[in-house]
């Protein structure tokens, strides 16, 4: 079985550190330090429950076959006893509240109604996994979905956000989305990369194109990011010393 092949499945994949994820060039470029423990087995780093929410609607719209995977617990929010009972029985990762739920499916049933969208994502592979050796480091992603449109490969994005879709343009930089997008075209060769942005709050939605300069300051900050992790982590240059140095 190869790595593409076994990285289908959603818990080899994150649990795998051989090779670089978008993910953990953030966790390395945010605190070295901590993602060298994280490497080394001796931290974990918490849960969030955003990100339990936002792999609820990835499931929904992208992989509904998986859906039944979660627990839905009938309570307003995550303070509630049944929520605590149901983590304790099913852990973190797969127990949401009915609120989110109802939000999830509302998502799902909005991007379906959404002629552009839909016809988007029909014919769409989605979570697909890619492995590829980027400057010397072996590198990962698992892209929400991949499609041909107007005969480009293209890769779909889902994001899901608390702010309105009209401000995604203005984070998306400091989240480093743009990272992201340059990161995933250079694993899977495709052509164009979109985000398609859901509110969490009032289920709208946005559909957001890369511009040439997004991509070109995502690779800057991609090539730095991995010439960091060469050469810290494989070079073995890493130091208790490290100090994350910068000009304001």
């Amino acid at each position: 079985m190869t790595d593409v092949e076994r990285f289908k499945d959603d818990s080899q994949y994150y649990a795998d550190t051989k090779y670089l994820s978008n993910s953990n060039i953030g966790r390395m470029v945010e605190d070295v330090h901590t993602f060298k423990k994280y490497l080394d087995g001796e931290y974990e780093y918490p849960a969030n429950p955003n990100f339990v929410v936002g792999r609820l609607v990835h499931t929904a719209v992208l992989e509904p076959e998986k859906y039944t995977d979660f627990k839905v617990v009938v309570a307003k929010d995550r303070r509630s006893k049944a929520y605590k009972d149901a983590v304790e029985e099913h852990g973190y990762d797969w127990v949401v509240t009915e609120p989110e739920h109802l939000m999830a499916q509302e998502i799902k049933d909005n991007i379906e109604k959404n002629e552009r969208l839909s016809e988007m994502l029909v014919f769409a592979q989605t979570e697909v996994p890619f492995t590829k050796s980027i400057n010397g480091v072996d590198c990962k992603g698992k892209v929400d979905a991949v499609t041909e449109i107007d005969g480009k490969k293209v890769i779909i994005d889902l994001k899901t956000t608390g702010k309105p879709v009209s401000q995604f343009a203005r984070s998306a930089r400091s989240f480093d989305y743009d990272r992201q997008a340059a990161m995933y075209l250079e694993l899977t060769g495709a052509d164009e990369f979109i985000f398609l942005v859901a509110n969490k709050g009032t289920q709208s939605l946005g559909l957001f194109t890369c511009s040439d300069h997004f991509k070109s300051n995502g690779q800057n900050k991609l090539v730095h990011a991995i010439d960091m992790y060469k050469t810290l982590f494989i070079d073995c240059e890493y130091s208790p010393d490290y100090l994350h140095l910068g000009e304001l």
